[in-house]
């Protein structure tokens, strides 16, 4: 088995493993509030107006810290999805690399991202195409 393969599973079975700790921990919290909420709901009607206050301040502040809880853990899955497959990225990429330049390919495209490779000679016409873009326009002489 190929290094690269064996790098992506590892990441992925790494990654699947830690997002499933995470999603049971988050249900954990979910239905601890909805149990909460469910208690309020029963015993809201023999509560005090300033009980009743305290306990929905109480469930919207847990609410909240529920969402911000969520929005971390998705960013800190996202940065660690990036970080454990950049080794296979970049060895991907090496491997695009030596491919190309022993098939004497002069451009490979990735779908998503865009240019993987180029060989030097391939000219690049940025400049040019700026620098006539920006030249004074000749109008059509009228007939």
């Amino acid at each position: 088995m190929h290094s690269a393969i064996r790098i992506g599973e590892k990441a992925s079975k790494g990654l699947q493993e830690k997002a499933d700790r995470i999603k049971k921990d988050l249900e954990t919290r979910r239905e601890d509030l909805k149990r909460l909420s469910d208690e309020y709901n029963k015993k809201s009607s023999v509560m005090s107006a300033d009980a009743k206050r305290e306990k929905e301040k109480e469930l919207v502040r847990k609410d909240e810290d529920l969402r911000e809880m969520i929005r971390k853990k998705e960013e800190e899955m996202q940065k660690e999805e990036y970080n454990a497959m950049q080794p296979l990225l970049s060895e991907l990429f090496e491997v695009t690399k030596k491919l190309a330049r022993d098939e004497n390919f002069t451009l490979i495209l990735e779908a998503k991202s865009g240019v993987v490779y180029f060989n030097k000679p391939v000219e690049d016409i940025t400049d040019k195409v700026i620098r006539l873009a920006n030249a004074p326009k000749v109008t059509e002489k009228k007939r």
